[in-house]
């Protein structure tokens, strides 16, 4: 059985964070981090095997339904199949969350077999989701330097909805990014840098800007670019220049492409309670403010699968593989004491963590226009 280890956790030897920020509160935080990783030493070792087994196995299921699903006119099979491929597919393509945090030099072969079967087919190589890194560290979390975190939980609720709104066009947005800005790039050094920087990112926040490593591969990064600019040519051309394939093909994958966004899309909005505002946080104050979602396995898991329900104790030790995350929080429930910061995470169900976000971005936005209210009423 292959296995690697993995560094425990991505927290610091010592209570002083990157950039200087403090990784924790108080002494008291810090021990509190130090006792839960002792009690989780045994849950950094990653299978190398099922990560293998799990992608390869998603991915057939995956194809196979979404062939029968662009294939059949028949809606008996049609809508199953969609929804088959939808949530296969999401599932095959959040590895690339697992790869973000594997490191260029860990499991590169799986890295390269994800880009070619998934990444570049699905329009979405691992090389846009490096930028997740920004949403773990420590002065980053929770900040504008943070993309994949909105201050929903601040409301207002219109918010939310601009948030889910960006589903439908998400799609589009991608085949311009290849199709497009894939050419333009080549044209120029600084064309380049400026469309790997703003606009070769998988978050949420659509103004988002990374900083490029000096040592990136920006040849692999071509390389990928060019495959899925070519992959799109491929789809549109039998369509509009060969006419092998019906212009209802292209209504079918995007149709595909929205359900597969929606369902990650949802699965964003009850990863956090999205309502700091006072700048960088502490290790633990980034674990209170993430979600665990226990209840309903079965079904939960297809919402978040890859062990994302445990989306808290993934921000509290973003080290622990996928496959170990059930057993960790498991752990962590039996041997730390009820009150602890830890447990605060828990919720019941996606709808249990989406009903208090509302309640809390309506609340919010209330006390805020009182606010505005009160200023207003004291300034006249």
């Amino acid at each position: 059985m292959s296995t690697i280890s993995l560094d425990q956790g991505s927290l610091p030897a010592h209570p002083q964070a990157l950039s200087g920020t403090q990784s924790f509160a108080s002494a008291a935080e810090a021990a509190f981090v130090r006792h839960a990783r002792l009690l989780l030493k045994d849950q950094f070792q990653r299978k190398v095997w099922l990560y293998w087994v799990d992608l390869i196995v998603t991915l057939v299921i995956g194809y196979s339904a979404a062939s029968l699903y662009l294939a059949t006119t028949v809606w008996e099979f049609k809508i199953p199949a969609l929804i088959v491929a939808a949530f296969a597919l999401f599932r095959a393509g959040t590895f690339i969350h697992e790869i973000s945090h594997m490191g260029r030099s860990t499991m590169r072969g799986f890295r390269a077999f994800w880009d070619i079967c998934c990444g570049v087919p699905m329009l979405m190589p691992a090389f846009l989701y490096d930028c997740h890194i920004d949403h773990h560290a420590i002065p980053h979390y929770g900040t504008e330097r943070d993309g994949e975190y909105i201050t929903l939980g601040q409301g207002p609720v219109s918010k939310i909805f601009w948030y889910l709104s960006q589903i439908l066009v998400l799609p589009l947005a991608v085949v311009i990014r290849f199709q497009i800005l894939t050419p333009i790039s080549f044209l120029h050094p600084k064309l380049r840098t400026w469309v790997l920087e703003r606009c070769s990112n998988y978050t949420m926040h659509p103004f988002y800007r990374r900083t490029l490593p000096e040592n990136a591969p920006r040849k692999y990064w071509a390389l990928l670019d060019i495959l899925c600019f070519a992959r799109i040519s491929l789809m549109l051309g039998s369509v509009f220049v060969l006419g092998t394939l019906p212009f209802t093909h292209l209504v079918g994958i995007y149709v595909l492409a929205v359900c597969v966004i929606g369902l990650n899309w949802l699965r964003n909005l009850v990863a956090h309670h999205y309502g700091n505002e006072d700048g960088p946080m502490s290790h633990v104050s980034q674990l209170t403010d993430s979600i665990n979602i226990t209840g309903r396995p079965y079904i939960t898991e297809l919402l978040f699968p890859l062990g994302l329900r445990y989306h808290a104790l993934h921000h509290f030790f973003a080290g622990i593989p996928y496959h170990s995350l059930g057993t960790a929080h498991r752990i962590l429930v039996k041997n730390l004491p009820a009150d602890s910061p830890y447990h605060s995470t828990i919720r019941a169900s996606f709808w249990a963590a989406l009903r208090e976000l509302w309640h809390d971005a309506r609340m919010n936005a209330a006390k805020k226009r009182q606010a505005r209210k009160d200023q207003y009423s004291v300034a006249a």
